[in-house]
Parts: C-alpha cells; sequence; structure tokens
C-alpha cells in the first residue's frame, strides 16, 4: 500500500509466509528512492515516474518465486489445537483473554472447531448504525447432516 504526493510514491508492504518482501524490493532496488524492512514486512518511497516499472519488476520476481515455490501461494490455515465443539464456551475464552498481552513470539492461540453452522448474526455499532460485530453460532454435526451431504 502506498499513497501518491507530490510525485512521490510512499508506503509500506506486509507479505505472506515464506515471501521476503524485502529480497523483493532489492530485486529492483535502483527504481526506489529507499526502501528496507525485515522478510515479513517493509517501507519504501518511489519516484511515481517509476511506479509501472516497479510493478511490473515485482510482479516478475513473484512469479519467478512461483515458478520455484507454488506451496507458497496456498491459501492455509495454521491453528494450535483442535478444540473439541463441548469446550468452546465463554469460559474458556474469558480465560485465554488472561493470556495477554500478545505479540511477536507470543501470538494470540487459534483454535480449530468444527461444528454445524446453524446461523450468523450481525450486529450494529450503536453509535454509527454500522455492521460492526458478526455472531456464528454453531454446533455438532448430526449424522443425518453428513450423510445428505454426501449424496
Amino acid at each position: 500500500m502506498f499513497q501518491r504526493k507530490d510525485g512521490i510514491g510512499k508506503g509500506s508492504a506486509r507479505s505472506i509466509a515464506g515471501f521476503d518482501v524485502t529480497e523483493a524490493m532489492k530485486s529492483c532496488g535502483d527504481l526506489f528512492m529507499k526502501f528496507g524492512g525485515h522478510r515479513a514486512a517493509g517501507g519504501f518511497s518511489f519516484k511515481l515516474e517509476n511506479e509501472a516499472a516497479i510493478r511490473e519488476a515485482l510482479t516478475d520476481y513473484a512469479n519467478k518465486m512461483r515458478g520455484t515455490t507454488p506451496q507458497m501461494w496456498e491459501s492455509r490455515m495454521a491453528f494450535d489445537f483442535e478444540l473439541p465443539l463441548d469446550l468452546a464456551r465463554v469460559d474458556l475464552a474469558t480465560e485465554v483473554d488472561k493470556w495477554k498481552p500478545y505479540g511477536n513470539s507470543f501470538e494470540e492461540p487459534r483454535f480449530l472447531v468444527k461444528g454445524r453452522i446453524q446461523s450468523v448474526q450481525s450486529y450494529n455499532d450503536k453509535a454509527t448504525g454500522e455492521r460492526k460485530h458478526t455472531a456464528v453460532h454453531i454446533g455438532a454435526k448430526s449424522s443425518s447432516s453428513t450423510k445428505s451431504s454426501k449424496t
């Protein structure tokens, strides 16, 4: 993401796991005024006259990476633990909330809960009226729903 202002593009980049965004910028570093960061994120600035060339160079770099490591581009979800549906309760969420603060090297835990979606409900912000929260209600998978989904 970047902002165009006074002939300069200035912004920041975030990456996917396994793709070194700083190495990508380094591959066409002569087109940037300034860039830096680490594997997962970086900052940069460039003359807007170089925008098309940067896009092309970064796309070429990413396509080469895609050719050598296609699995990096596959969407995947990571979780720490498969949580039985009967343990997915408010009291567990309250206990996990006590473990804060989360951050680098101590990420918030992610649980996989398998169940059948019973309903989805949206809640609006009281001040703005805009959609703010979504609640997903899940229940145990029934054997009849499993059978009917296979037919």
